[in-house]
């Protein structure tokens, strides 16, 4: 979670407003990382694992070959996930005054449905959150007499029609069509008594686009899987947002205020391509294991772009992705035959650029390396499949911050340490009829 404030560099003076914009950016770092937590059925309690070894659900969202070997019509829902959130970053805010939030969610990550058109091809629906983070906090440092107050919602829903074909028993191959619905808003004031400086800045926008996912599985026993997937670049088919700020300080002993408003900009959100490559064995009902991974591709264009009403000067937001890449292990064991006990481990490594202090400007997320790991249990009917279980992720790295420079008594720009944490708990239930 990243938050930049509308400030003055070394508090001298008040940015342009076409300046403003490039300093919007999100309030999350982990918008950079693809994995904020596990999406799925069986894959949600192996760490996300899911290439080789998915079928049904999972296979609509890792990869669509497994539906043809989804051996009853199933209906699917992961029916809640509920999640804590933390972020801390050291003199994010102001020098000595460090940036710490806390939030709570409640998201419906997946459901879906798979019947068969043939004996067999299998057609999947699915719907899927792979993102959503939310924030409402007020940050008080009553010492300095500044005070500031940010608010967030962000979330990403996928909707579309999977199908999936069975060349030969060994063999299959699937295609997925996803439509990909963006909502975004966030407002942010700051009142900084020792800059006597306030401002206000508020940023909303709506995105739809599609993209488009192939891949195979290969089972050339009865034990060893194998699975590729990829998955193309998001196209943008729709965007709309808008952007309102203003500043007041006194500079110099002079009174000095901004105001800028642009509407009907264009808003695109692009999902990069991947590369996805998954290997696992499993014996029906006992034991098994998955470990995927995944290339991600790196990522630029202008997510928001206009004009002020104004000046009709430009009001331009660039994002970049650098490529990355991840992985995802997971583990089974059945007791009984009923009971699947699953644990994984993952990695959920920044795309953004990295933190320095030319970037700073250009509203970046900071970068911090995620790391996760997941465990369920379960109980396996005939025709009902349920699994309770927990995902816990961290990281740490750099973001953009304050320092004070003693000497000249200076406020500047500066790269700091950042961590955090996130803890969810999923319940996941299935259907076969």
């Amino acid at each position: 979670m990243k938050l930049k404030i509308m400030k003055q560099r070394s508090i001298i003076t008040i940015v342009c407003l076409s300046a403003i914009l490039l300093c919007v950016g999100n309030l999350k770092a982990n918008e950079a990382n693809y994995q904020q937590y596990v999406v799925g059925d069986r894959a949600a309690g192996m760490g996300g694992a899911g290439a080789a070894l998915g079928t049904a659900l999972d296979a609509a969202y890792y990869n669509p070959a497994g539906l043809a070997y989804t051996k009853q019509r199933t209906i699917s829902i992961a029916a809640s996930l509920y999640g804590w959130q933390r972020y801390r970053s050291e003199k994010a805010l102001y020098p000595d005054e460090d940036l710490y939030t806390s939030s709570f969610i409640t998201v419906p990550p997946a459901m879906g449905m798979v019947f068969f058109a043939a004996p067999e091809t299998a057609v999947g629906l699915g719907a899927f959150v792979p993102y959503n983070y939310s924030l409402s906090d007020i940050l008080a440092f009553p010492k300095d007499n500044n005070y500031y107050n940010v608010s967030m919602s962000d979330q990403t829903l996928w909707v579309g029609p999977s199908v999936a074909h069975a060349i030969s028993k060994e063999l299959s191959i699937g295609i997925g069509v996803y439509g990909v619905y963006r909502t975004y808003s966030s407002l942010q004031t700051v009142y900084l008594d020792t800059a006597s400086y306030s401002g206000t800045r508020n940023l909303k926008y709506k995105t739809f686009g599609l993209l488009g996912l192939v891949g195979m599985q290969y089972r050339p026993t009865d034990n060893w899987r194998f699975g590729i997937s990829a998955q193309c670049p998001s196209f943008d088919l729709w965007g709309n947002g808008e952007f309102q700020a203003n500043e007041s300080a006194y500079v110099n002993n002079t009174f000095v205020k901004e105001f800028g408003h642009a509407d009907n900009m264009d808003a695109k959100n692009r999902t990069p391509a991947q590369f996805k490559a998954g290997i696992g064995w499993e014996k029906e009902k006992s034991y098994g294991f998955g470990l995927d991974a995944t290339w991600h591709l790196a990522n630029s264009y202008n997510r928001i772009s206009g004009t002020f009403d104004e000046t009709g000067e430009p009001a331009v937001a660039e994002y970049i992705n650098q490529a990355v890449v991840d992985l995802n292990l997971g583990v089974e064991y059945y007791i009984s035959n009923v009971y699947p006990i699953r644990a994984g481990v993952y990695t959920a490594r920044s795309s953004a650029p990295d933190v320095e202090l030319s970037n700073e400007q250009k509203g970046y997320p900071g970068q911090i390396n995620d790391y996760g790991v997941t465990f369920s249990v379960g109980r396996e009917l005939e025709n009902v499949m349920m699994s309770l279980g927990v995902n816990y992720v961290f990281g740490s790295g750099d973001d953009y911050g304050y320092s004070l420079d003693t000497a000249n008594n200076e406020v500047n720009r500066s790269v700091t340490t950042a961590k955090e944490s996130q803890f969810y708990i999923f319940f996941n239930t299935s259907y076969m009829f």
